[in-house]
């Protein structure tokens, strides 16, 4: 489907094969869900859906949706739910494995398996390349992600534009691994989670175990780049402490506070690196007890469905990592 038309309704529908775009909006299942120019056309929603499709293109392109959008004063936000892609994803700027680009919508119970790529342009991620004003929730990625900049292992560049809401990610993990351009110079923003995490942008209960690898500069276990200046936060996160020197590579904020000394970053506070930021060692099994810190301890958040917490999202076994609790079905 090249482009969905105003209000349209996708539910379980699927597709396989192989997709080649030359240009924008290049999905394996929709191209463009919502009209990216026109600001009354209202919401749609996909649900239920999977694409088993290896997609090349060019900007905007993902593995199930190039391009989603909803009008600015959209009552109701444009919805990709309970939906996912396998297939390989190529492609310029804005390429993810479910999403290419992501605009006042939102994601949630969604997942994306594929290896995603771009060999010459940045916002790349293993869920979605581009979110802006959106909400991505209770997701993960397991595909690598290999890019030039803004580089994540779920999300590429998540930010605020200018007007727009604020964009959100919470309850989502990534275990692909994530690269740089090693050839480019310029090649920054690389993060285990995010690649960066712009102005005025959250990122909440989240995880990542995936190795981070040759980015110049601003290369962290799980954000690459927190625009701290724009009033973006990052609160209860974890990450495997040898994917990268640092969890976050440059906590950035402007004047006195400005922080990214170094080529990976340096001086980040340190309440963002304890305890809620990295295992006791570099071996992932550490991160599987139910007694370790990030479930426990100062500052715990809940991974698993505890007494305490029934109607939690996240559950373990304590021999394992952590998933959602819907992927239990």
């Amino acid at each position: 489907m090249g482009q969905t038309a105003n209000n349209t309704i996708i539910t379980n529908c699927s597709a396989t094969g192989t997709i080649t775009g030359s240009s924008y909006y290049t999905g394996g299942l929709v191209g463009c869900n919502g009209n990216p120019s026109s600001p009354t056309d209202l919401a749609s929603t996909i649900s239920g859906a999977h694409s088993d499709v290896n997609v090349t293109g060019g900007n905007n392109t993902g593995g199930l949706v190039g391009y989603t959008n909803s009008p600015l004063a959209a009552v109701t936000l444009s919805k990709i739910t309970q939906s996912y892609a396998t297939g390989i994803v190529n492609g310029g700027s804005s390429v993810g494995g479910l999403v290419g680009n992501v605009n006042n919508s939102k994601i949630t119970q969604s997942y994306a398996t594929g290896a995603v790529s771009s060999s010459f342009s940045n916002s790349v991620g293993g869920l979605v390349g581009q979110s802006q004003g959106s909400i991505i929730e209770d997701s993960y990625a397991t595909g690598s992600a290999s890019g030039t900049s803004w580089v994540g292992g779920l999300v590429g560049y998540n930010y605020k534009f200018s007007g727009w809401p604020n964009s959100a990610i919470a309850r989502c993990y990534a275990a692909g691994n994530v690269s740089g351009n090693p050839s480019n110079p310029g090649s920054n923003s690389i993060g285990g989670l995010v690649g960066e995490n712009g102005t005025s942008s959250n990122v909440s209960n989240s995880f990542s175990i995936g190795s981070v690898a040759n980015g110049a500069s601003k290369m962290g276990g799980f954000v690459g780049l927190n625009n701290k200046y724009g009033a973006s936060v990052i609160s209860n996160g974890a990450w495997i402490k040898t994917a990268a020197s640092k969890a976050i590579g440059c906590n950035y904020a402007s004047g006195p506070g400005y922080a990214c000394g170094g080529s990976l970053g340096s001086n980040q506070p340190v309440a963002l690196l304890a305890p809620t930021f990295g295992t006791d060692s570099g071996d992932i099994s550490a991160f599987y007890p139910k007694t370790h810190a990030v479930y426990n301890g100062t500052i715990p958040w809940s991974f698993y469905d505890a007494t305490a917490n029934p109607n939690g999202v996240w559950k373990t076994d304590g021999i394992s990592l952590p998933h959602l609790k819907w992927q239990d079905g």
